[in-house]
C-alpha cells in the first residue's frame, strides 16, 4: 500500500494527497458502514455531545495524519518515512505525558532519546533530504500521536480534552 501510494503520488501524476486521503476514508467509512448494516458488528448507542467530544477529533487527526503523511510521499523516499516513523514512540510518549496518560520518567525518556538519535543518526546520509517533505512526515506523526493518545483516553474514560 505504502509503496502503490508513492507511486500514484509521486510517478503516476497524481499529485493529490488530500483526495487520496478522502478516497481512503470514503472506503472505510462505507465499509463500516455496511458492516454495521448487516449485522456483523453491532451499533453504538451515543449521544451527540459524546460524538462530537469523543469520536471527531480522532476521525480528525486520523484524516490530517492521513492526509500530511500522504503529501510526503511527493518529497521524501519511501525508506526515508519510514525511518522518521520509528519517532512513533517518542511522539506518542511526549504527548501522551503532555495530556497526563503516560506517566513521565525520567527512565522512559532515557529511552526516547536514545531512540530520537538513532533516528538522526540513520537519517544524517540522506541524499534526497527535503525540508518540507520532512516537516509533512513530523504533522503526520505529531496528529498520529494525538489520536492514539485520545483513542487511549477513550478506551479508559478519561477526559483529556476537557
Amino acid at each position: 500500500m505504502i509503496t502503490y501510494n508513492k507511486f500514484l503520488l509521486s510517478v503516476a501524476g497524481f499529485p493529490y494527497p488530500i483526495t487520496l486521503t478522502l478516497w481512503h476514508m470514503l472506503f472505510c467509512s462505507t465499509i463500516a458502514f455496511a458492516l454495521v448494516r448487516s449485522g456483523w458488528v453491532k451499533s453504538i448507542d451515543m449521544e451527540f455531545d459524546t460524538y462530537v467530544s469523543a469520536i471527531v477529533p480522532i476521525g480528525a487527526c486520523y484524516a490530517v495524519s492521513l492526509w500530511v503523511g500522504n503529501a510526503a510521499y511527493l518529497h521524501l523516499s519511501v525508506s526515508f518515512i519510514q525511518m522518521l516513523k520509528a519517532l512513533m514512540p517518542v511522539a506518542v510518549f511526549l504527548v501522551g505525558s503532555l495530556m497526563g496518560v503516560e506517566k513521565f520518567e525520567l527512565a522512559r525518556l532515557a529511552n526516547m532519546s536514545l531512540i530520537a538519535v538513532g533516528v538522526a543518526i540513520a537519517s544524517f546520509g540522506e541524499i534526497n533530504f527535503n525540508v518540507f517533505g520532512v516537516a509533512l512526515q513530523m504533522g503526520s506523526i505529531v496528529a498520529e500521536s494525538i489520536r492514539l493518545t485520545l483513542v487511549q483516553c477513550v478506551e479508559t474514560q478519561i477526559s483529556c480534552l476537557a
